[in-house]
């Protein structure tokens, strides 16, 4: 899964800048094998319902570091131990394979940590949950992302991608559907 803020693709940082004092951000990725699954969707449910709490977190296991070669140092132990809220456990129920995209909005972002907290998602390799503001929906689809929120979605509800071919060019259409 990939977490981000809900209205960027990095985390803020409190005081880390550039050589040309230009604000840095963090970012980070959590990959996991299916027995750490569990982790890593409290993770996201904490990057969906509190991105102030994870944002901190982060901030405080990433330090500015002038003698390193990337100019910082991560805290793996820290970071390791940032956890998320109650989680069910991966076999409460199966998880649909069906992609879903929607409008990057308060409620929805609530509607996929809400999902996320009840079970599992699909086993299979690749970006699981997207959260941003500029990737277009089509994108989403062809990288096989299970759940998209999207400033770029027309849709406020959940839908289903749908690939059509028009006039040579592939074109996004999405159905009404449910998570």
């Amino acid at each position: 899964m990939t977490l981000a803020k809900p209205k960027d693709t990095a985390l803020d940082t409190s005081q880390r800048t550039d050589y040309r004092g230009r604000h840095i951000r963090n970012m980070v990725v959590w990959r996991c094998k299916e027995n750490e699954e569990k982790e890593v969707r409290g993770l996201a449910v904490l990057a969906l319902e509190d991105p102030a709490k994870l944002t901190k977190a982060v901030d405080e296991a990433v330090t500015r570091d002038d003698q390193s070669p990337s100019g910082f140092t991560v805290d793996w132990e820290r970071l390791s131990s940032i956890r998320g809220g109650p989680i069910a456990q991966g076999h409460v129920r199966q998880a649909s394979d069906t992609c879903h995209v929607a409008r990057n909005s308060e409620e929805r972002r609530a509607d996929l940590a809400k999902e996320l907290k009840a079970g599992p998602v699909p086993l299979r390799d690749g970006p699981l949950v997207i959260v941003t503001g500029n990737v277009g929906p089509d994108r989403l689809d062809d990288k096989g992302v299970w759940r998209g929120l999207t400033s770029l979605v027309p849709s406020e509800d959940w839908v289903a991608p749908e690939k059509k071919r028009h006039s040579g060019t592939e074109r996004y259409r999405g159905t009404s559907g449910s998570s």
